[in-house]
Formats: C-alpha cells, sequence, structure tokens
C-alpha cells in the first residue's frame, strides 16, 4: 500500500510538471464538468494583502474522476512561480464530500520544485517534503484523520456548509497542512464581528475566521498564529468571494480575490445569432 501510493505521488508529480508547460491547457476532452463549493470552475485574481496589487491569478476546476470527484487549482504568480493543487473526493448523497486525498505542489519560477504535500487520508499515509534544504528535508507520518477531516482549498467546503445552515455558534472541524511535517490541527470558524474591514468593493459580504485551536494554550499561542479570513457572499448563495491565507507554512501571505461575473461576462464571447 505504501509503494503503490509513493508509485502514484511520482506519476502525479510528473503529469504536474508537464502540465507546468501547458498550464492553461483545460481539463481533458474526458473530464465530466461536476458542481462543488457551487461552482464547476472559478477563476480568482491573487493579490498583496498589504497593497491588494494583482502578483498573480488562480483558476480552480471540478471534475468528474472516474468514481470520484476531483477539485484542481493552479495558481501561477507574476515572478513565475506556480502551485498545483489537486483535492479527490467521495461524494455520498445526502451528507458532505469526503476527501480521500489532497495533494499540493509548490514551484519555483525556473520549475525547480519548492514544497510538496501529499496527504492520504483513507491510509493515513502523508509526507511533506521542503525542497529548499539541500538536501530536500522529507518528513513522514502515519495519520488518524478524524471524519470530515480537509486540506487547501477544501476547507472552504464545511465553513459554507455552515454558513448556508444557519452559522449557529461555532464549527468545529479538523484541517491537514504540513508544519513542518503533517499535522492535524483542530480549527474553529466563527463569523467575523461586525464592523470588520472587508478588501472587496463587493457590498454585503460575510467574513469567516478560521483559527487553530490549541485549547488552554490559546491565550498564549493564538495572538502569534496567522490565520486564515474568507469571504462569503450571500446575495447569492453564500458563493465564495475570497480568502487571505499564507500560501504555505511560514510563507507569504497572500489574498484571493474572486473575479466578478461581471468581468466574467465582458470577456466572454457572445452567442452567435
Amino acid at each position: 500500500m505504501v509503494i503503490s501510493r509513493l508509485i502514484l505521488i511520482e506519476a502525479i508529480l510528473a503529469v504536474l510538471v508537464t502540465g507546468a508547460m501547458t498550464a492553461s491547457a483545460p481539463p481533458a476532452a474526458a473530464s465530466e464538468a461536476v458542481t462543488l463549493l457551487g461552482f464547476s470552475s472559478a477563476d480568482f485574481d491573487i493579490l498583496d494583502p498589504a497593497s491588494m496589487a494583482v502578483i498573480g491569478q488562480a483558476h480552480y476546476a471540478v471534475v468528474k474522476d472516474g468514481d470520484l470527484v476531483s477539485l484542481h487549482g493552479h495558481d501561477r504568480y507574476a515572478d513565475g512561480e506556480y502551485d498545483f493543487e489537486r483535492d479527490r473526493f467521495e461524494t455520498p448523497a445526502g451528507t458532505l464530500p469526503i476527501l480521500i486525498s489532497a495533494d499540493h505542489y509548490f514551484f519555483h519560477a525556473d520549475g525547480a520544485p519548492e514544497i510538496r504535500s501529499n496527504f492520504d487520508l483513507e491510509s493515513g499515509i502523508s509526507s511533506c517534503i521542503d525542497f529548499r534544504a539541500r538536501p530536500p528535508i522529507t518528513r513522514t507520518a502515519q495519520l488518524a484523520p478524524p471524519a470530515h477531516t480537509w486540506a487547501g482549498a477544501s476547507v472552504m467546503i464545511p465553513i459554507q456548509d455552515f454558513l448556508r445552515s444557519g452559522a449557529a455558534g461555532i464549527l468545529v472541524t479538523h484541517v491537514l497542512n504540513c508544519a513542518p511535517g503533517p499535522k492535524i490541527f483542530t480549527v474553529k470558524v466563527s463569523i467575523a464581528k461586525t464592523g470588520t474591514s472587508i478588501p472587496f468593493a463587493t457590498p454585503g459580504l460575510i467574513e469567516v475566521d478560521l483559527k487553530p485551536d490549541y485549547g488552554w494554550w490559546n491565550m498564549l499561542i493564538a495572538p502569534f498564529v496567522p490565520h486564515l479570513r474568507a469571504w462569503f457572499d450571500p446575495l447569492h448563495g453564500w458563493k465564495f468571494m475570497g480568502a487571505s491565507l499564507a500560501r504555505f507554512y511560514r510563507g507569504p501571505r497572500i489574498t484571493l480575490e474572486r473575479i466578478s461575473e461581471r468581468a466574467e461576462h465582458a470577456n466572454a464571447t457572445p452567442p452567435r445569432d
């Protein structure tokens, strides 16, 4: 099982590195578009949170992947760096999707790998590789993720469900991350206090805060731990509009802002008569 997983990881990495040369190419024609997080595809500007200048673009697409559903993310930065993300889900009827694997790859502008994370929630086998070290540092762990554990962009799924269900109280869930080795964090999700400054021009957005829960250590640690902020549109089905987060563990912070439907429509090819 371990060997098979490692072979699969290497195969995915090879595909992603090759795909970096044709990053704008759409999913294969055989892939069937489906809906997750309220969209089958979405585009975002990547912003510098200090200046709010655009420093890159991100594209997310949801496709049928055999008996599973996959969320593919591709971030490309103006300085040439880029990321790939692939989250795979089972989608049982009547409940939230179940994340079964999450792979995330970060590359330098010259194509050299920077950081790589692989989480297999079925076997628990997880790895984090930091290629910035010489030699690269590989950290592995056999984890036991609780039910409905998330990683990467998939964490927006339970948050959106929480909002659609009325957002009563605080949502407690679990998130996988490299910090710097594979770890499972308990996190608390809550609606931000009224009067929070939202960086986007779209009116009426609701801000959600996601913070790690360190139990009785919270009073000492929490003030120094960056947390994730996300924004949703309650007037349009709690559409995910953007987030402020660290690109990776102890990495630079970025802000994602969804490209408005107005801009998407303006750039679309007019229908023929």
